[in-house]
């Protein structure tokens, strides 16, 4: 209001020396808008942390050709009840060697699984954290992976260095191939384990994941997890049941209450699966004044680039093409929340509208007032 804004113009539709002011103003906190609860957007939630941790192993093949997990360098027990499975023995992985292992809930966002997984590895490995006005991103571990030649994982009793991680690739923009990458089911449902070949190094290891994270790469992967999770069982006890179902309850002859064994499946679509009103992915952004603008030149018909001054503007402020088109769909998918989240409070309002009038003509309101005055008295 200082700045004379007008709520009902576009960035296209401010004057020249407001664009670059309006970056101030269009994110609070984090969040696109702050306004009444009801119009609050599934992306906007802040989601508790998902579990990420690290492990190592080495992996080998028998003599009939068989994959082994030969030792667990470090942890590593995640993989041992499905290393003896048919799922793990069809994976196509180059061996012998030794893998890292991501150990992650798959219902977590993506933005929120990486997040875990920079503050895990740098706990992992014990690198330093980078200076207080910087974050952990994948320029951080590509300077690691440049400096470091190796990291040290396992410890003697002395604190001396037992064991060393040495990548055997150490540049950045190494790309992992397709027979050392593996997503692999745990036998806790919805958890996943990400494989790679420990000849990567760190940053290469975190675009990897990434990429598994990505939609088109999770929809490979992550259904033949979900059927390996539906023939998860347990045995358990429970009380007889009767025909109707009740249970039934006799005791033995010490007087105490007599259980059957059953066996019971683990996976729970409710529980296990990501819910359908959260996305997979997170597209809260840090620089949403870029999407909400970039969004605003599309709407336009204009494109976003070189071609036009707004696009210019736009792409002279943002990291790259790919990362202002990022920005543009994420805030295309945010209003289109936004409009939903409208619907439903005016959905809402219009039915307590429509109760209230049928009290007032019922005579409630006024039936109210008088007890309230004869209480008064």
């Amino acid at each position: 209001m200082m700045k004379g804004f007008d709520p009902d113009l576009t960035w296209l539709e401010l004057d020249e020396h407001q664009r670059l002011t309006a970056r101030g103003f269009i994110v609070a906190d984090g969040e696109a808008l702050k306004v009444n609860p009801e119009y609050l957007l599934p992306r906007q939630v802040a989601e508790k942390r998902p579990e990420v941790s690290v492990a190592m192993v080495e992996l080998d093949r028998d003599g009939a050709g068989r994959l082994l997990l030969r030792r667990e360098v470090r942890f590593g027990f995640a993989l041992r009840k499905i290393a003896h499975t048919d799922f793990f023995q069809s994976l196509g992985l180059r061996t012998p060697g030794r893998y890292l292992l991501i150990y992650f809930d798959t219902r977590g966002a993506r933005d929120a699984l990486l997040h875990s997984f920079d503050m895990e590895m740098l706990r992992w490995l014990g690198t330093k954290p980078p200076v207080s006005d910087k974050e952990i991103d994948a320029s951080y571990w590509a300077q690691i992976s440049d400096t470091m030649a190796r990291f040290e994982i396992l410890w003697n009793e002395d604190r001396s260095p037992a064991d060393y991680w040495v990548p055997e690739f150490r540049e950045a923009n190494v790309r992992a191939k397709p027979d050392e990458v593996a997503v692999v089911p745990s036998e806790v449902p919805a958890f996943a384990i990400f494989m790679i070949s420990a000849r990567h190094n760190p940053a290469t290891v975190r675009a990897s994941f990434h990429t598994q994270l990505k939609a088109p790469q999770f929809k490979k992967w992550h259904p033949p997890c979900v059927d390996f999770w539906r023939s998860l069982t347990i045995e358990s006890h429970r009380f007889p049941r009767n025909p109707d179902g009740t249970k039934r309850i006799e005791l033995d002859e010490r007087g105490q209450p007599i259980r059957e064994k059953i066996v019971r499946h683990l996976f729970d679509p409710k529980e296990h699966l990501p819910s359908a009103e959260k996305p997979t992915r997170s597209a809260r952004r840090k620089d949403l004044w870029l999407g909400l603008a970039a969004n605003d030149v599309a709407i336009r018909g204009l494109p976003l680039g070189k071609g036009n001054a707004a696009g210019a503007f736009l792409l002279e402020h943002s990291p790259g093409c790919d990362a202002l088109r990022n920005a543009q769909r994420s805030a295309a998918r945010r209003l289109e929340e936004l409009d939903k989240a409208a619907g439903r409070l005016d959905k809402n309002l219009s039915h307590w509208n429509d109760q209230s009038t049928k009290l007032e003509k019922a005579g409630f309101f006024q039936a109210a007032a008088g007890a309230e005055a004869r209480s008064r008295r």
